[in-house]
C-alpha cells in the first residue's frame, strides 16, 4: 500500500493515500529522510502505524519542513514570548511537560522533538488521526482561519514565509488567494 521499505521503515518522496484525507499527501525528501527517526519515536510511544508514520512526516513537513533548527517567530505563541522549535514545532513549556525521560534536554534534537509532539498530541487529542491533519495540530494555529489554511494548502512554501518581515500574513495570503483564483479560472 506504501512505498515503505520494510526492512529499514524508510519512506520515499512522492504521494501517498492516507486514510482520513480526501486527496493523495505529497512528502519531500526534506521529511522523508527523518522516516527512521520518526518510525523509532512512534515505536517508543506506542504509536506506530504506517498511517501514523505518514502522518507525522506530512505534519512534519507542514510545521517545519524537515528543518530541525525551526523556529516559529511570527505566531500567537511567538508574540507571546515562547516560539515553537524543531521539526514539529513543538512549545518551551509542551516540550518540558511531555518529553520522555532520555529525551528532554534538547528541543532542537530530532528524537526528542518528535517523542514529546507525539505525547502532547495524544494526550491533547486523543490520537494522532485526530491531531494532525497536516497543519497546526487538529484546530490550526492560532490566528489563522480554516479557510486561509485551505488556501496554503496549495503554496507550502507560503506557509513558512509567513513568518518572514518581508512580506505579512495578510498580504501573503492575498496574494496566495489572488494566485489560486487566477489558476483556477483558466
Amino acid at each position: 500500500r506504501y512505498d515503505i521499505n520494510p526492512k529499514t521503515l524508510q519512506v520515499t518522496p512522492g504521494e501517498y493515500k492516507l486514510s482520513g484525507f480526501d486527496k493523495a499527501i505529497t512528502l519531500s525528501e526534506g521529511v522523508t529522510k527523518w522516516s527512521d527517526i520518526a518510525t523509532e519515536a512512534l515505536q517508543k510511544t506506542g504509536q506506530y502505524s504506517d498511517d501514523n508514520l505518514l502522518r507525522l512526516l506530512y505534519q512534519m513537513q507542514t510545521e517545519s519542513g524537515g528543518n530541525p533548527k525551526a523556529i516559529n517567530l511570527w505566531d500567537s505563541n511567538a508574540k507571546a514570548g515562547v516560539p515553537s522549535k524543531g521539526l514539529m514545532q513543538v512549545i518551551d513549556p509542551t516540550f518540558k511537560d511531555y518529553a520522555m525521560n532520555g529525551y528532554d534536554t534538547d528541543i532542537y534534537d530530532p528524537m526528542s522533538n518528535i517523542i514529546a509532539s507525539i505525547r502532547y498530541s495524544v494526550s491533547r487529542y486523543g490520537s494522532l488521526a485526530k491531531a494532525w491533519s497536516g497543519h497546526g495540530y487538529a484546530t490550526g494555529t492560532l490566528g489563522t482561519k480554516k479557510d486561509e489554511w485551505d488556501i496554503l494548502a496549495y503554496f507550502p512554501l507560503a506557509a513558512r514565509i509567513m513568518g518572514t518581515k518581508s512580506l505579512s500574513q495578510k498580504r501573503l495570503l492575498k496574494l496566495c488567494s489572488n494566485l489560486l483564483e487566477h489558476i483556477l479560472s483558466h
